[in-house]
């Protein structure tokens, strides 16, 4: 794995608490998923301390039932007993429940952008721009992903990233 789970650990901030946010700039990205593969909706927020930038990262996910049943990563089961995962009842995600969603955070949060691949997201980002939010389109090509990666691990190896363990 290109992160290792012991460094992404020890970027865990306990206690972290996503409304001590509310008033913080967001940058949001949007990865949207049918099937087989986890839908997510990343929030971060940037803050700057002691003369360097920290990233916290708050995320929001979604897997259809069949996939968490079939699947051979026996730890679905258990983040979405726990909640880390929403269920989307049947076999694939739930546009419209994943939208309502988006639209509620949108209006919570100073979103800025909101990034998303456009694979699959076309009717979705219609009905979100509609409604104000500001969608961005990032193709998943390596030249879109590749500073940001590199970004990414430069704030896990400075532990300037946090999350709240999920």
């Amino acid at each position: 794995a290109l992160i290792s789970a012991r460094d992404w650990q020890a970027c865990y901030t306990p206690h972290m608490d996503i409304e001590d946010f509310r008033k913080d700039r967001c940058e949001s990205a949007l990865d949207l998923a049918s099937e087989q593969d986890l839908t997510a909706m990343m929030k971060l927020f940037i803050r700057t301390e002691e003369g360097k930038q920290h990233v916290y990262v708050f995320g929001k996910y979604w897997l259809p039932d069949k996939a968490i049943e079939e699947s051979s990563n026996a730890k679905y089961e258990g983040w979405a007993r726990d909640e880390y995962i929403t269920r989307c009842q049947g076999a694939s995600a739930d546009f419209d429940q994943i939208e309502l969603y988006v639209k509620d955070q949108a209006g919570q949060f100073d979103m800025k952008h909101i990034v998303f691949d456009p694979w699959q997201a076309k009717q979705m980002v219609d009905h979100l721009v509609k409604d104000g939010a500001p969608m961005v389109e990032i193709k998943p090509y390596k030249e879109n992903f590749s500073p940001a990666l590199k970004t990414l691990l430069t704030l896990i190896a400075d532990k300037r990233i946090h999350h709240n363990g999920d």
